[in-house]
């Protein structure tokens, strides 16, 4: 069945594309990292820093650098791997082009992480998209509804102005009750006083901690970028289209 298309934009909110994989089990040795290094520096020369805009279980983790994951970066910097204990991470952290470039891109990174650990058994697999969403204030306001179908409500009773939010739903995948899409809805930082960014996060996860066979994982990728891209369309207005400059 042929994936559907979704709109594309010149002025694009996509910030950051992660692809998580949590592994049970495997043999884990602090060689690892350094194998995995020599396979893939010629695409990811550049060890430990940038550190990434964004580290998976962000709520699991103090706010340190952690210690038992190694970063690779490409040259340019706009694209990371983690690896950690049970954990393979690939980040696409800025001038993101197109799932077209970069699920190969994922794919050729496992693969060259299942010859360094053959014996891998994967539990859980995550796929997220960050977008910044930069809105217009008007007198250092700005009114959800005018730009989002996904945003928070506030009764006639409430006032209007209000501080820091954030706002967290979890929806069915669609045509699998195996996976799940997690938004949230969170306040940026005002720019300059009259553009407001706030953070809109879509993350489709695997719900139970089974075995992954290796021939499922482009699959459901795929599967997981799809029903992303659904909600991401479902969650913007008619005026917020306009604004990222849709391509025809």
């Amino acid at each position: 069945e042929p994936r559907m298309q979704m709109p594309k934009y010149n002025n694009s909110p996509l910030t950051e594309v992660v692809a998580e994989f949590y592994f049970q089990g495997s043999d884990w040795d602090l060689v690892i990292p350094g194998m995995l290094y020599e396979k893939l520096k010629e695409t990811f020369p550049t060890r430990g820093m940038p550190r990434p805009a964004f580290i998976p279980n962000a709520q699991d983790l103090a706010p340190m650098m952690r210690t038992d994951r190694v970063f690779f970066s490409s040259k340019d910097e706009r694209q990371l791997v983690q690896v950690g204990p049970n954990l393979l991470v690939v980040n696409n952290v800025k001038q993101y082009s197109q799932w077209e470039d970069f699920l190969p891109l994922v794919k050729s990174v496992f693969d060259t992480y299942s010859t360094v650990v053959p014996n891998w058994r994967l539990a859980r697999m995550g796929l997220q998209y960050v977008n910044t969403l930069k809105l217009p204030a008007i007198n250092g306001r700005i009114d959800l509804e005018e730009f989002l179908e996904f945003r928070t409500y506030t009764g006639p009773n409430l006032p209007k102005d209000h501080g820091p939010f954030a706002m967290n739903v979890q929806y069915q995948f669609q045509n699998s009750k195996e996976s799940a899409v997690v938004v949230q809805l969170g306040n940026g930082k005002f720019e300059n006083g009259e553009e407001y960014n706030i953070i809109l996060d879509i993350k489709a996860v695997t719900l139970n901690n089974g075995t992954i066979d290796e021939k499922s994982i482009e699959l459901w990728m795929n599967e997981a970028h799809e029903n992303i891209s659904k909600i991401f369309e479902g969650c913007l207005s008619e005026k917020l289209r306009s604004l990222f400059g849709e391509v025809n």
